[in-house]
C-alpha cells in the first residue's frame, strides 16, 4: 500500500481522487477518501450486508473529529456539502499509511494524533483507535457519530419515523433509527457519551456524479463522545451490528490477530502466471456460495449485473481450480432461467428480475463450456446442466420467446427496447441497434457449437448433429451478411433498412471465441489489426471507434448515458484481446508481452482512484477519469483468467514441443 505524505494531504483536489476500503469475508466494509471526507453515497464506516437480498446497508457515514487544547478547538474531520467545505480538517493530516490498516495521522498544534481503522474478517466489527503519541499537553476529543441508516447506492432525503434515541449502558451505546435495518452498537473504553440530537444537512457526495443525479444527503447526529487523552493514552471503540454487552474491546489483541490473519493469507497467495500478482484480499469477500447473491461485481455497490457475474467466473473460480464452488454457483444461475433467458439482474426476489437480455444465455453457455474444457466433468454435465442447455436451445431454435429468421439467425431487440451488450440510443431514448446484431448471433453459432462437443463427449450423438448441423447454417448465414471485406470488419447489425458499418468492441468477440465463426485467417487478422488500431488502449478496449478525441466530462460517462458505450473504456475486455490475439497469431511470446508490457498502465490504476481496485471504465484526455463502478471485481477476474491462460499456453507450448523432440 501507498504512502500519503503532506504534499499530497493539502492539496484537498488531488487527496479526495486517493479512496481506502477495509472489507471482510461476511461482505462488509469501511471506506472513504484519504482525508476522511465522503465523496460518494457508497462510503460509511460501518456498511454491512443485510436482509434476504444482502444489499448493503450503510449505519455510520463517518464521524466527526474535534480537538481541544486548553481553550482552543480544532476540526481535523472534512467534509463537501452542497455549497462548501466545512470543516477543513485536512490541513491538520500529516500522513496516512496503511500497516496494513489505514492510519490517519494528524498534528495538532505538535499534539501528534493517530487514528487507526480495521475491520475484523469473520465478523462484522469495526475498530477504531485514537492515540495521543507524544509528550506535551493533554488533550480532549469530542467524537460524533453521524448516522445514516439506508441501502448503500440509495439517498432518500426522507428523515421522517426515524428513531432518534441513545440506548446508553455502560460504556456502551445502541441506535435503532429504523426498525426495518440492523441496530447499530458501539463499545467504547474510555470517555463518555451524551445524548443529544442534531440533523445535519446537505452533504454533497460529487463523486457519484457519473452514476446518480440525485447526490445529496441529511445525516443524523445522535449524541457525542468525550475523552481526554494524556500523552500516550488511547480511546478505543469498537462499531458492530451485534449485540455487545458481553464483549471485549481488546484493541491489542484483535488488531494483532487481524494482521497476523493477512499476513498468512498474503504468504498463502499463489503468484503465478507472467504478472505475478495476486488479488486474494481484494477478491476475499466477492464469491460467498451461501449468499443471497454469490458473486459481487462491487464490494462497495449492490450492482448483481448477471453478464458480469458471468464474466467474472473464470477468473474468480476457474484460474483458482475452484471448482466445487464452481458448481454450486453455476448452478444457482441456471436455476434463474426462465424460457430459455436469465435476468439481467440477480435480484433475489423474483418479482424484481427483468428479462429480455439474450446474450446472457449465451454468455452462461461458454461459461459453463469452460469449466468443461478445464476439468472434463462429464458427471456434472450429466445430472442437469446439459438439460439446461437442452431448454436454452429449445427456446432459441424453436422461438417460443426469441426470434430466429428462416436463415437460422437471431432478431432481437426494437426502438424501445434493447436486449444485448451493447444499447445504442439517441439523446431521446429511442433505440437504432436492433435486428440481427453481430455478438448474438457469434455468441449463438458458439453456443451451438460447444454444446454438440459436449454432447458428444456424453454419448448425445444424434443431439449433437442436429446441432452441428444448425450450426453449420448459422455459419454460412453469417458469412454471407456479416462479412465486410471492403472494410475489414463485422456489420455491426443488421435490421430491414440497413446494416450498420460502426466498429465497436463487439468486433473482438467473433475473435476470442472458442469457435471462429470466418474461415478466412487473413480477414480476421486484418480485423485484429483494425482493432489494435481503433479500438485498443492500455486501459483496454474502447467501446466504439473514432468516438473519443473530444473531451467529455467523467459524468458523461454514467452507465445511462449515450457516451458509457460510445466514449469509454473498459477494462474487462482485457480478457477478450488476450485470447483473440493469441486465437488469430498464434504467438505466446507477443501476447505475453501485451498483458505485461503494454497493459501496465491498467494495472498501475491500482495505485489510484480506490487503493487497488480497478474501475468499471475510464476516458482518457488530458488525464484518465475513472468513472463507473470504482471497485469492478469485474476488471480484475479479467486480468486474473489472462495472466491464468497466458501461464497455461506456455506450459503446452513447452510440452508440445517436448513431444516434438
Amino acid at each position: 500500500m501507498p504512502e500519503f505524505s503532506k504534499d499530497i494531504l493539502k492539496d484537498i483536489h488531488s487527496a479526495e481522487q486517493f479512496e481506502w476500503m477495509e472489507h471482510n469475508s461476511l461482505g462488509s466494509y469501511a471506506a472513504s477518501t484519504i482525508i476522511g471526507m465522503n465523496t460518494r453515497r457508497e462510503h460509511g464506516i460501518v456498511v454491512v450486508p443485510y436482509g434476504n437480498s444482502g444489499k448493503k446497508v450503510v449505519l455510520l457515514s463517518k464521524l466527526e473529529e474535534s480537538v481541544f487544547i486548553e481553550n482552543r478547538i480544532y476540526e481535523i474531520s472534512t467534509n463537501r456539502y452542497t455549497d462548501n467545505i466545512f470543516p477543513t480538517g485536512y490541513h491538520f493530516l500529516e500522513k496516512v499509511e496503511f500497516l496494513p490498516f489505514p492510519r490517519f495521522v494528524f498534528n495538532v498544534e505538535e499534539r501528534i494524533i493517530h487514528k487507526t481503522i480495521f475491520i475484523q474478517n469473520d465478523k462484522n466489527n469495526i475498530y477504531i483507535r485514537y492515540e495521543l503519541k507524544n509528550q506535551g499537553k493533554p488533550i480532549r476529543m469530542v467524537i460524533k457519530p453521524f448516522i445514516s441508516c439506508r441501502a448503500s447506492d440509495v439517498l432518500t432525503g426522507d428523515i421522517q419515523g426515524y428513531n432518534t434515541d441513545s440506548y446508553i449502558g455502560n460504556n456502551i451505546v445502541r441506535w435503532v433509527p429504523k426498525p426495518e435495518m440492523p441496530e447499530l452498537n458501539v463499545l467504547f473504553n474510555k470517555g463518555e457519551y451524551t445524548a443529544a440530537t442534531l440533523w445535519y444537512h446537505g452533504f454533497y457526495y460529487q463523486q457519484s456524479e457519473d452514476r446518480y443525479h440525485h447526490n445529496t444527503e441529511d445525516l443524523l447526529n445522535p449524541g457525542f463522545f468525550e475523552v481526554t487523552l494524556n500523552p500516550y493514552e488511547s480511546m478505543d471503540m469498537l462499531f458492530s451490528i451485534d449485540d455487545l454487552h458481553n464483549a471485549d474491546i481488546n484493541f491489542e489483541e484483535a488488531f494483532r490477530k487481524e494482521r497476523e490473519l493477512r499476513r498468512q493469507q498474503k504468504q498463502k497467495e499463489k503468484r503465478t502466471g507472467p504478472l505475478q500478482l495476486s488479488f486474494a484480499q481484494e477478491l476475499k469477500s466477492v464469491v460467498r456460495e451461501n449468499a443471497p447473491v454469490p458473486v459481487a461485481t462491487s464490494i462497495m455497490e449492490n450492482a448483481p449485473n448477471m453478464r458480469n457475474i458471468l464474466l467474472s467466473l473464470p477468473g474468480l473460480l476457474l484460474s483458482d481450480k475452484s471448482y466445487d464452488r464452481f458448481k454450486i454457483i453455476y448452478k444457482r444461475i441456471g436455476e434463474l432461467f426462465r424460457d430459455g433467458l436469465l435476468p439481467s439482474n440477480w435480484e433475489t426476489e423474483e418479482q424484481n428480475r427483468s428479462y429480455g437480455t439474450i446474450d446472457l444465455s449465451f454468455w452462461f453457455i461458454y461459461v459453463g463450456y469452460l469449466y468443461f474444457k478445464e476439468s472434463n466433468d462429464k458427471e456434472y454435465f450429466s445430472k442437469g446442466i446439459l438439460e439446461i442447455f437442452t431448454d436454452i436451445f429449445d427456446s432459441f431454435h424453436k422461438g417460443k420467446v426469441i426470434n430466429k429468421d428462416k436463415d437460422e439467425l437471431i432478431i432481437c431487440g426494437n426502438e424501445s427496447a434493447h436486449s444485448s451488450l451493447y444499447p445504442v440510443q439517441t439523446k431521446e431514448g429511442k433505440q437504432t441497434r436492433y435486428g440481427k446484431l453481430l455478438e448474438v448471433n457469434v455468441l449463438w453459432y458458439n453456443a451451438l457449437r460447444m454444446l454438440a462437443e459436449i454432447s458428444d463427449h456424453l454419448g448425445k450423438r444424434r443431439f449433437k448433429s442436429r446441432l452441428t448441423k444448425l450450426a453449420d447454417k448459422v455459419q454460412k448465414s453469417f458469412q454471407e451478411k456479416f462479412i465486410n471485406k471492403n472494410s475489414f470488419a463485422f456489420y455491426d447489425f443488421i435490421d430491414s433498412r440497413r446494416k450498420g458499418d460502426d466498429f465497436r468492441m463487439t468486433q473482438v468477440i467473433p475473435l476470442f471465441l472458442p469457435f471462429p465463426i470466418v474461415d478466412d485467417d487473413r480477414f480476421a487478422l486484418k480485423v485484429l489489426e483494425r482493432i489494435d488500431k481503433e479500438l485498443l488502449t492500455p486501459y483496454g478496449l474502447r467501446a466504439a471507434s473514432g468516438q473519443n478525441e473530444t473531451a467529455s466530462k467523467a459524468a458523461d460517462l454514467s452507465r445511462q448515458s449515450i457516451d458509457f458505450y460510445s466514449k469509454a473504456i473498459w477494462p474487462w475486455t482485457v480478457m477478450c484481446y488476450i485470447q483473440a490475439d493469441y486465437n488469430i497469431r498464434h504467438d505466446i511470446d507477443r501476447t505475453k508481452k501485451i498483458l505485461v508490457q503494454f497493459f501496465e498502465p491498467l494495472l498501475k490504476l491500482r495505485e489510484q482512484g480506490l487503493l487497488h481496485f480497478i474501475p468499471e471504465d475510464v476516458f482518457i484526455n488530458d488525464s484518465v477519469i475513472e468513472a463507473g463502478i470504482r471497485d469492478f471485481t469485474t476488471a480484475l477476474a479479467a486480468l486474473k483468467w489472462s495472466n491464468y491462460l497466458i501461464n497455461k499456453w506456455q506450459k503446452e507450448n513447452k510440452d508440445g514441443k517436448k513431444q516434438n523432440l
